[in-house]
Order: C-alpha cells, then structure tokens, then sequence
C-alpha cells in the first residue's frame, strides 16, 4: 500500500521541526506522534527523512530556525525557501494571493 504524500510531508515536516526544538535527530516514535501517523509509516520512511545528501549529490535543504519576511519573528523552517511563517501564511491577505499581499519595513 501506497503511503500518501500528504503523510509523508507531515512526517518530513514534524522530523524537521524537532530537530530544531530538541537539537538533535528526533527518534522515530517522536516523529510518529507529532505528525499523527503509525509508527510503521514512520518507519517506512525514515531512510528519506534522516538522509544527508539527495540522489544527484546535491545537499538536502536543512531545517533551521528563520525570521518570517512578513512578521519578522523566528519559526521552524523547513528549508532555505520556507520564508514565510504558517501564522502569516493563514493570514487572508495571503490567501487571497500574492498580488494582495505586500511585506512593509518601516526604516
């Protein structure tokens, strides 16, 4: 049986959160209960959550703590290109489309 790709991007994203909350590689059973999926889907995946490097040699996008570009405050991205902060991303001028949505600094 196929496991959904809505599952494995929950697992992906709760194995990346943790890393950064606890400061190390989470176990599997921690991953399993903060993602809400089985252990054994968990299992069935950890080689593509804990691998260092993609097929082509490239490295894998490192999760890290950033500052969202609209609110500025620090949350747990995923990878270099999650710049933007779930909060702000379930605000309506973002849903409502990029070109509704301005980023304003005041200097």
């Amino acid at each position: 049986m196929a496991i959904k790709l809505e599952t494995v991007e929950r697992c992906r994203a709760a194995f990346d959160v943790l890393s950064i909350l606890l400061d190390r590689e989470p176990s599997q059973r921690e991953v399993s209960k903060a993602a809400g999926a089985s252990s054994s889907t968990v299992s069935s995946v950890w080689d593509e959550l804990t691998a260092d490097d993609t097929d082509d040699g490239r490295p894998v996008q490192v999760a890290a703590s950033r500052s969202c570009l609209c609110c500025r405050k620090p949350f747990p991205s995923r990878s270099a290109g999650h710049r933007i902060c779930p909060r702000c991303k379930a605000l309506e001028a973002w849903q409502a489309g990029v070109a509704d949505f301005a980023v304003t600094m005041s200097l």
